[in-house]
């Protein structure tokens, strides 16, 4: 039920964007792009230098801070703030701060800087890297449904992002997220976060040729199983085989809280050691509140950890073999 209605409630429609947005992932803000193309735009922009040349520089040190952003963050710093400097009250220069802040780990900063970008240009951080850097330092900052808002505007930008690692990681952090604020708020009833992970980590798994192939994987059996849908969960845990290498795994997008980390250590640990298991998932619900959403299929796998094999046909208490 839960898979049909995913996939019938068209979702991902939202993903068939305009390519033309493929302007605003390249980092330059409104006032550097051309208002003409062809022959006509070095005219105009020849025009400009005249009248502004104040922009011209502000612009070339934009494309200088996002050129600097990966290899040299302290460049990309300085010609953030001299572009600020050259002409204060703009918002991209905040987003680089924001976005430098963000990589550097300086959440508070980062926040600073991205929120004062919005405060001047509500459509100041669309850029789909931006966005998703936004998304994750909100998540950072405790500020899951905040984070959950951003990550749901870049999901169909996600094709926009450089490359399957970027849109996977993406993917896997929105699904981790919406669980997480799900959790957070949640009570009776329906879990409609629980389609919505469901619906991003099937978008991530249609390409299972890259290094989060098991995030995936282990992030698909944490929904399903979560779901009622214990049996398909099962099926793709016995599918992944030994997943004990993830838990040595680098680079990984992370569980958008420690809860969820745990859990999925347990499931990686299944497989080929299900007692490591059984003892992270007790880990994972001592850890939960009492009336925790999640809470009863964790004690479910636990039992069926811990349950001693059944004994063959004819082999069981009081029956003789052959």
């Amino acid at each position: 039920m839960l898979l049909a209605l995913v996939l019938a409630s068209g979702l991902w429609a939202a993903a068939e964007i305009d390519l033309g947005a493929a302007a605003a992932s390249s980092g330059r803000p409104a006032e550097c792009l051309p208002a003409q193309s062809g022959r006509d735009a070095r005219r105009e922009t020849i025009w400009t230098q005249a009248r502004a040349p104040e922009l011209v520089r502000y612009c070339q040190l934009l494309a200088r801070a996002q050129a600097r952003l990966a290899d040299d963050p302290t460049q990309a710093r300085r010609a953030a703030i001299e572009a600020d400097r050259l002409l204060p009250g703009r918002a991209a220069p905040q987003v680089l701060l924001g976005r430098v802040a963000a990589r550097a780990g300086e959440t508070d900063e980062a926040l600073l800087r991205f929120d004062r970008a919005l405060g001047l240009d509500p459509h100041g951080v669309e850029q789909p890297l931006a966005m998703y850097e936004l998304g994750v330092t909100l998540r950072h900052s405790g500020q899951i449904e905040r984070s959950l808002q951003v990550l749901r505007l870049l999901v169909p930008r996600a094709a926009l992002l450089p490359g399957a690692l970027p849109r996977t990681r993406a993917l896997i952090e929105a699904a981790g997220v919406a669980m997480d604020a799900q959790a957070r708020g949640s009570g009776p009833g329906e879990r409609p976060a629980l389609g919505e992970a469901l619906a991003y980590l099937r978008e991530a798994a249609e390409d299972p040729h890259h290094a989060y192939r098991l995030d995936v994987g282990l992030g698909l059996v944490l929904v399903l199983d979560r779901a009622g849908h214990g049996a398909q969960a099962d099926a793709l845990l016995a599918e992944l085989g030994d997943a004990r290498r993830w838990l040595a795994a680098q680079d990984r997008p992370l569980a958008a809280s420690a809860d969820d980390l745990l859990a999925l250590q347990a499931l990686a640990l299944e497989t080929a050691n299900p007692a490591a298991a059984a003892a992270r998932w007790r880990q994972y619900l001592a850890a939960l509140r009492p009336a925790h959403p999640w809470a009863p299929a964790a004690r479910a796998r636990v039992q069926r950890l811990e349950q001693p094999p059944r004994a063959p046909p004819g082999r069981g208490a009081g029956g003789r073999g052959r």
